[in-house]
Parts: structure tokens; C-alpha cells; sequence
């Protein structure tokens, strides 16, 4: 989804940004950069933002967009590295969280091609020059064309921190979940309580459901799930009380 504020727009915000991020972490923000960041477009009404510590990451949910899929921003609490997963609209609330930790983006990651989690891409990915990663086989849908792919198998390292990339498609041809230190972010792979739809174009029901059997529930119970939509769950309620895993 092309941003049509303008590229005076997006100057401002990139240079407010790169200004704040080459300050020293314990340096304190240059004044009133997040009201200057979040004046400078509208946001949804009733959107929300949460924010989690789990071991060495610092996990920030947003909910953003006309049908409120969740951005969200993973930061390594020693470095201030992060990546922002799925940023699918409002781009000035997500850039002002990510000074507002003082953090740096170092990758903008797909967890697959549907507008709802790619329509930012293009804005966010000029402010912060991050590259943009995507499956191969959901690169068809983006309106740009990424900077790298994401892998079955591959880790992406920020800090500290990383994420390994498991591809599930079903939902999407080229949809993947992001696993790290007991947690995995999953799209529209697995929700809280349900799965992702699979009638869209390359969808296959019965191969989503294999991947997470095969590949999501062998992360363990503990694993702390972040879906694409709603509330995060884990592996082990997932497994135990998701209607489309009960056999």
C-alpha cells in the first residue's frame, strides 16, 4: 500500500528518527519527538499497545491498521537493535514507540504478503532505512521488491537476540513463523484459538495444519505464542484446546 503523504513527510520523520537513534541509549530524546512523530498522521480509533519483557527481548504489540493486525516491535533489551514484524499501517505510532525505547531498526520482516501486515512497508522501511524481508513465495504480493528473503531455517541476529525463520505456508504460499527464546511470532499461521484462513489464493488447509503440527508444536508448551490477529497465547493451550488440533 503506497504512502500518499508525500516524501516530505517521510523526510521529516526519517531525519527525527536517525536524529534520536544516534544519541547515546541513556542520553534523553530529543524534546517532543514523539508528539512531532505522532502528529504526523491519524491513527485508529481504539488501537492499543502493550509491551512485554521476555528474557533478553523487549516485545512491543501493536495494533494498527483499519482491521487492527498486530505490528510488533522486538528489541534486544542489551544493544537497543530491533526489528518490527508485520508493519501493516501507522507508521508514525510505530516509529514513535521505537524512539521512544530508543531503539534502532535493523530489519523489516514479512510474515507474509497480505495488505493487512504489509501496508507500511514501503514508509517505514524509507524512515528507518531497515531492509525489507519476505518469503519467496508470498514476494508476489508486495507492491516493492525486498531487500532479502526470509529462509526456512535462517536466523535473523539483532544484538543479542535472534529469530529463526520456520516456514509454514497454507494460509499463504510463502507464510513463516518467527521463533525466538521461548517465544514464536506466527502471523496468520496460528491464532488464539483458531488458524488463519485458508480460501484465500494459495491457501491449503490441510497444509496448514500439518506445519503446525509438525513444526510449531514441537517448540513446546511454555512457547509463548504471538499471532498475526488477537490476544497471544502458548504452544501447549494451542495443543490442548484449539478446536482445529483436536482430533
Amino acid at each position: 500500500m503506497k504512502d500518499t503523504r508525500g516524501k516530505g513527510f517521510v523526510d521529516r520523520t526519517g531525519a527525527l528518527y536517525r536524529r534520536c537513534v544516534s544519541q547515546p541509549r541513556n542520553a534523553s530524546a530529543p524534546p517532543d519527538t514523539a508528539g512531532r512523530l505522532s502528529f504526523c498522521g491519524k491513527t485508529t480509533t481504539g488501537t492499543t499497545t502493550t509491551q512485554t519483557r521476555r528474557g533478553a527481548a523487549l516485545i512491543v504489540r501493536m495494533m494498527v491498521g483499519p482491521i487492527q493486525a498486530n505490528c510488533y516491535i522486538v528489541g534486544c533489551k542489551q544493544t537497543g537493535e530491533a526489528v518490527v514484524i508485520d508493519p501493516g499501517g501507522e507508521v508514525p505510532r510505530i516509529v514513535s514507540e521505537v524512539v521512544k525505547r530508543k531503539l534502532t531498526v535493523r530489519c523489516i520482516l514479512n510474515t507474509h504478503g497480505h495488505w493487512d501486515h504489509t501496508g507500511g512497508n514501503d514508509e517505514l522501511r524509507e524512515i528507518t532505512r531497515a531492509p525489507l524481508m519476505i518469503h519467496r513465495g508470498d514476494a508476489p504480493q508486495l507492491s516493492q521488491t525486498p531487500d532479502d528473503w526470509l529462509e526456512e531455517g535462517r536466523e535473523i541476529r539483532f544484538g543479542t537476540y535472534r529469530l529463526k525463520v520456520i516456514h509454514t505456508p497454507g494460509h499463504s504460499p510463502g507464510g513463516v513463523c518467527l521463533a525466538g527464546p521461548g517465544v514464536v511470532f506466527t502471523g496468520d499461521t496460528l491464532f488464539a484459538g483458531s488458524i488463519g484462513r485458508t480460501d484465500l489464493p494459495g491457501g491449503d488447509y490441510e497444509t496448514l495444519l500439518s506445519g503446525v503440527r509438525g513444526k510449531l508444536f514441537s517448540l513446546g508448551d511454555e512457547v509463548r505464542v504471538y499471532p498475526g490477529h488477537g490476544p497471544s497465547s502458548t504452544i501447549g493451550q494451542e495443543r490442548a484446546q484449539n478446536p482445529f488440533f483436536q482430533a
